[in-house]
Parts: structure tokens; sequence; C-alpha cells
């Protein structure tokens, strides 16, 4: 359990963006925040979802905002029928 941990953790000390360690570890507290709600249905729980789910969700966002739109052209790239 604590290795999946560390290693987010170590992603998010590598980026050196101190707004987005915050949010990786808040995105995590929130997330087993609300994982721990389904003590009341079940016995026991991997502790190591929610914070697959934030490497995941962490990951996820940052390659969406890498990716550029395929809807946005610039004039440079738009043809002209002739």
């Amino acid at each position: 359990d604590l290795f999946v941990a560390g290693v987010f953790g170590g992603m998010l000390a590598a980026t050196g963006d101190r707004r987005g360690q915050l949010r990786g570890a808040a995105l995590v507290a929130v997330l087993a925040l609300a994982f721990d709600f389904l003590f009341f249905v079940v016995n026991e729980l991997p502790a190591t979802v929610p914070v697959a789910l934030a490497v995941l969700l962490r990951m996820l966002v940052s390659q969406t905002r890498k990716a550029p739109s395929r809807w946005s052209s610039s004039p440079s790239t738009t043809s002209v029928p002739p």
C-alpha cells in the first residue's frame, strides 16, 4: 500500500510544481475519504485504490493539457481550395 503512495509522491516531487503537488495531495485525500464510505457496505478494502485513481486522473489531465485540440487550427495550417 505504501509503495503506490510513494511512487505517486515521487512523481509529484519530480515535477517541482508546488501547486501541482498540493493538488495531487488534496486529490488523494478526497478520494481516500470518499473511498472510506464504502466501509459501511464491506469490511475490507484495498488502500491502493484511491492512490491509483489519483495517479490515473493526474496522467489523464496532464495528457489532455499537452495534446493540441484537433478542432483548433492556425491560419498557416488551413488550406483554401483552388
